[in-house]
């Protein structure tokens, strides 16, 4: 049986196909203006690519903040419970999520049955987010995947004084001018990305000791070693790309839902 999930962010749509349990098919494709065409678009041109038929799919649920704009689903679940699921698929042991996208930073708690216990989300600032960290790696002139690369050189990160996006912009862009190296600029900013997670982590309370780290800014390796430090653990690598995990998890839950149908 064929499940989709798909999940409508503010900087990408993704979509999932699970077969079972199997993940059969994924895709992320940058959002445009025309949000609502794109998602339909995606997904037809993601089941051709497949030889399958819209009949094919059993069943679809839809998360993120897009979800509404997903004609074929028959179902718009919370983030949190999908990205729940997900993990737990993962990893039977996880007890909490760490999901960081590119407004939101966000802690899922997961119950010992993979369902969702509790999540708690930071407040919607760029400052706290993927987006500055995007705006941070745009004024230096350094592409997304060398972030790492170039923040593990720094000797000195800088600390970023400002907390709201657009005054830290203005402060970092001051400070390239003023010759600060950029890797410690990259290494500052994850830093304060960092201080943002353990500020969240310790408003939820009690999380357990098995982390995972999902979203798109989970593909930043340093990032990820900072987090680590900071705990004094090791986080759990998610099995698929970690920006589907919501779309992931909304297949999976799509699966139960169809089976209790049968």
């Amino acid at each position: 049986m064929i499940t989709a999930g798909f999940d409508i962010g503010t900087r990408a749509l993704k979509i999932c196909l699970v077969e079972d349990s199997r993940l059969l098919a994924s895709a992320c494709w940058l959002a445009d203006r025309d949000l609502g065409r794109s998602v339909g678009r995606c997904y037809k041109q993601m089941l051709a690519g497949l030889g399958l038929r819209s009949r094919q799919v059993r069943k679809v649920i839809a998360t993120g903040y897009g979800a509404d704009l997903v004609a074929a689903a028959a179902y718009e679940l919370s983030e949190p419970a999908c990205l729940a699921r997900a993990a737990y698929e993962m990893d039977a042991g996880v007890t909490a999520l760490i999901d960081i996208g590119a407004l939101f930073i966000r802690v899922v708690k997961v119950d010992e049955n993979g369902f969702l216990e509790d999540s708690d989300v930071n407040e919607p600032c760029a400052a706290g987010s993927g987006k500055f960290l995007e705006l941070v790696a745009d004024a230096l002139d350094v592409p997304f995947e060398d972030i790492s690369a170039i923040a593990r050189r720094s000797t000195e990160p800088y600390t970023i004084t400002s907390t709201c996006a657009v005054f830290a912009e203005s402060e970092i862009i001051s400070q390239i001018n003023a010759g600060v190296a950029s890797e410690d600029i990259l290494a500052g900013a994850l830093d304060a990305l960092t201080k943002k997670v353990l500020a969240l982590l310790g408003k939820a309370g009690d999380i357990g000791d098995r982390l995972m780290l999902s979203g798109g800014v989970a593909k930043i390796p340093a990032l990820r070693e900072k987090l680590a430090e900071a705990l004094g653990e090791d986080l759990v690598q998610p099995l698929v790309d970690p920006q589907l995990m919501p779309a992931y998890g909304a297949a999976l839950l799509a699966q139960g839902r169809a089976r209790r149908r049968l």
